[in-house]
């Protein structure tokens, strides 16, 4: 059986929040695959839309008292100093072609959550992503790098970088294929929340104040 199959036996919640904003206004809809020229702000916008997707699956966690402790929070009890936005930009930086790639271990990320009966939160949202992105590059690139040079642009040891590695692939059934419609499913509403991040300038403010998608 292919594990998309699996995958797709359960309701993917954050594949749920972004069929939320699967419209727009046309004005907007006509600007969506207009990639920005500088490869710097293309990431700046698509760390950014992914985060707010984050965010809006943390705070509906946070309201429903899903939060329990997983294997992913912080080791030490406390929260990262760097926010998601900042530590999902910080990969695609450093790690090239990761942009593209970032929409894979978006989608793995869901996967790793409807699967494993993880739920997202503040405690564990840095190291969910770390993990599902660097599964992603390892799995769609021919040429990767050494868990050193990941585990720093993670701003964790080697060690603890390959316990997160296995522990997220047992995660996801140890399948980190994502097939071309899957991707699509992802990448389209991202680009969305993209482009309206470069016409209205703040996400979480632009919704915040009834704004539609």
């Amino acid at each position: 059986m292919e594990c998309v199959e699996i995958y797709h036996g359960s309701d993917a919640s954050m594949l749920s929040i972004l069929d939320a904003y699967s419209g727009m206004a046309e004005s907007d809809l006509r600007t969506r695959s207009v990639v920005p020229a500088d490869p710097t702000r293309a990431c700046e916008l698509r760390a950014t839309a992914i985060s707010f997707v984050f965010a809006k699956e943390i705070r509906a966690n946070a309201i429903a008292k899903r939060n329990t402790p997983s294997a992913f929070d912080c080791p030490d009890g406390s929260l990262p100093s760097v926010t998601a936005a900042e530590y999902v930009f910080r990969f695609m930086r450093y790690i090239p072609g990761m942009r593209e790639i970032g929409i894979v271990a978006l989608a793995l990320v869901d996967r790793f959550l409807t699967m494993d009966g993880v739920s997202l939160s503040e405690a564990n949202v840095h190291r969910i992503w770390l993990s599902s992105a660097v599964v992603a590059h390892k799995f769609t690139e021919d040429h990767y790098y050494s868990g050193t040079y990941y585990a720093k642009i993670a701003g964790i040891g080697v060690g603890e970088l390959n316990d997160l590695q296995l522990k997220f692939f047992a995660g996801i059934g140890y399948c980190a294929n994502v097939t071309k419609d899957e991707y699509g499913e992802y990448e389209r509403p991202i680009e969305i929340l993209e482009s309206t991040v470069r016409s209205r300038g703040n996400l979480g403010e632009y919704f915040a104040n009834g704004g539609k998608l």
